[in-house]
């Protein structure tokens, strides 16, 4: 018997390099945020398409996995 096959339900795109890290929000699932080798941290919402809703480039406290606090980055979720 064969396994399905599966597709993607979205195909987000948006860094320049390779992803490093994703972390979903913890308060809904159509939300998550990744960390890439370009120095970008891209937050992502599936609900408004497959662009990143907001692009945090070059800061060097979005790179600390210790701070992957979705309150630290004012998503407006509690």
């Amino acid at each position: 018997m064969q396994a399905p096959k599966l597709k993607p339900r979205f195909k987000f795109q948006g860094h320049k390099d390779t992803v490093e890290d994703v972390a979903f929000n913890p308060f809904t699932e159509m939300e998550l945020c990744s960390v890439g080798d370009d120095k970008t941290l891209l937050f992502w919402d599936s609900r408004a398409g497959t662009a990143p809703v907001l692009k945090v480039k070059n800061n060097k406290a979005c790179f600390n996995k210790g701070e992957r606090s979705w309150r630290k980055w004012g998503t407006g979720h509690r």
